[in-house]
């Protein structure tokens, strides 16, 4: 009965790895990449589309990412922005690829420059 124990123990331990993937782990940055970036900046500074937005240029995420919540993020990134060029992302990102994209967002620092006032 042990052997037989040991057994299933030592194939469910080969087996977990091949069940497994990179496709598990959800990249931030790389969604960032590919659904922000092109207005927002691939390093969250506001890219010339996005400045060239109407009505209202794109956010700078790295002056934003520690002022705003997450959950404020979440329904801006969801929902979008009504009149402006911020279009809802729920239908092209799932709930866990936008908490991704958030955790990644949050990890952009920022330091005013106070001799230009930004």
């Amino acid at each position: 009965m042990q052997i037989k124990l040991w057994i299933g123990v030592a194939a469910a331990l080969l087996m977990s790895p091949m069940v497994a993937s990179a496709t598990d782990i959800i990249d931030g940055k790389a969604l960032y990449g590919a659904n922000c970036a092109s207005c927002h900046g691939a390093t969250g500074e506001v890219s010339a589309l996005g400045k060239s937005l109407k009505p209202f240029p794109a956010r700078n995420h790295r002056a934003i990412a520690n002022l705003i919540g997450r959950d404020e993020m979440r329904r801006i990134i969801s929902y979008g922005v009504a009149g402006t060029a911020m279009t809802p992302k729920k239908y092209t990102l799932d709930a866990l690829e936008i908490e991704a994209v958030i955790d990644y967002i949050k990890t952009f620092e920022y330091t005013p420059n106070i001799d230009n006032g930004k």
